[in-house]
């Protein structure tokens, strides 16, 4: 099977979060499975910043052929990734391929691409990861409102399925009432590079916190959606009862969320135990969760929570909001606590309890990983994910010779 996955950006970008890790990783696992994959995408980095790396060319990464396209950072809404060369691309792969899958709402690459392949006749699948949740939506609402109804409405109905990552993402994109059939398939995991974790303490030692403290790690980019300033509060009111808990912070900073977090840390007398990691490499991710007790993730929504399914594989416990999609796992599980967003003393108090119990944080640990490695093994998932296009795909008579 000969798959075009578009995407308005990929790695080593990924200062973008989730999508990055979790496209890379499926794009790698369909291509040793079998299938022929090749990613358009752009330099984006970061508002303002580019990837050095070759432009309008095939590079391979990780196995995966990547064919990087100069982006322009437009300021009226800077997540736009317009791609001028990318339409000339497009016209000339399109045809030779079986599916195109894209990956992310309201942009110019995916919606160019999801609109050049019904012109041309091509099965193209459209992934939202997140971009139709209730939140999203709500975020530039005049922008996207109009974008929807002129756009993206029509590429939407058009598709032969949208793609969600969780129940959670399903049920609110099926209240836009589209056309297109929906299909739930998780996001997966790197369960072998899981499996070579590090011995416990590095990172620990880095930051200056003792090897007998009880951390609380948050992951993911630092931005409102997040709800860094709940974490804070959160943490500085169970500091009270946990006295030698540290809370480390480790993503980029994309609207100075880290000052919000520095500001009530120094409020409430918890600056001392606050750490901030940065953007760390996967090698040194794994370390973070190595060297956690409890993974916190209060965002208002998230389609799926990479982070969460990479603390649980490594055996972590976690404490999420139930605006994450994978919490109906999680409460099944019995792998950690999902509390209601707004519920701040309820939070405090789950929090209290996760971190006073080392027995029931390794027992939470222990189930984690094992649904981990029993539902969201990236093998597992790149199969489901392959089946699901195969159904899509069209006869052969008729395509463009390859």
């Amino acid at each position: 099977m000969k798959l075009l996955v578009v995407i308005p950006f990929y790695k080593p970008a990924h200062c973008y979060g989730g999508p990055v890790s979790c496209i890379s990783l499926l794009c790698e696992e369909m291509v040793r499975q079998g299938a022929e994959v090749t990613v358009f995408t752009t330099t984006a980095n970061g508002y303002g910043k580019h990837l050095e790396v070759p432009t309008g060319q095939a590079v391979e990464v990780n196995g995966v052929q990547v064919v990087y396209f100069r982006c322009v950072h437009l300021f009226f809404y800077p997540l736009f990734f317009y791609t001028p060369a990318l339409r000339r691309a497009l016209r000339a792969a399109l045809p030779t391929v079986d599916v195109c899958y894209t990956v992310l709402n309201w942009n110019y690459p995916t919606s160019l691409a999801a609109a050049c392949a019904r012109r041309l006749g091509v099965p193209y699948v459209m992934g939202p990861h997140g971009c139709l949740m209730d939140w999203s939506t709500q975020q530039y609402s005049g922008i996207k409102r109009t974008y929807l109804r002129l756009f993206e409405r029509r590429l939407l109905d058009g598709a032969a399925f949208i793609h969600c990552a969780s129940e959670m993402e399903s049920a609110q994109t099926r209240r836009l009432q589209l056309r297109a059939p929906l299909r739930v398939v998780p996001n997966g995991l790197p369960i072998i590079d899981l499996e070579r974790l590090p011995a416990r303490g590095a990172l620990r030692q880095k930051l200056g916190i003792p090897p007998t403290a009880r951390v609380c790690l948050f992951v993911g980019r630092l931005q409102k959606i997040k709800r860094l300033d709940l974490v804070a509060r959160v943490f500085g009111q169970a500091h009270r009862d946990c006295p030698d808990s540290h809370l480390v912070l480790a993503g980029a900073d994309e609207d100075e969320s880290l000052q919000t977090v520095r500001e009530i840390a120094r409020r409430d007398g918890v600056a001392e135990s606050v750490h901030y990691a940065g953007l760390l490499p996967q090698a040194e991710l794994l370390q973070a969760y190595v060297d956690a007790d409890v993974l916190l993730l209060l965002s208002r929504r998230e389609n799926f929570g990479m982070v969460v399914a990479e603390a649980l594989a490594a055996q972590r416990p976690v404490l999420v909001s139930s605006g994450v999609g994978l919490a109906p796992d999680i409460a099944r599980a019995g792998c950690g606590r999902v509390v209601a967003g707004d519920q701040e003393a309820e939070i405090v108090t789950a929090l209290v309890q996760m971190l006073q119990n080392p027995d029931e944080r390794a027992e939470m640990g222990r189930r984690g990983r094992q649904l981990m490695l029993e539902t969201y093994a990236s093998g597992a998932v790149a199969a489901a994910m392959l089946r699901e296009f195969g159904r899509i795909v069209r006869p052969a008579v008729g395509r463009s010779a390859r």
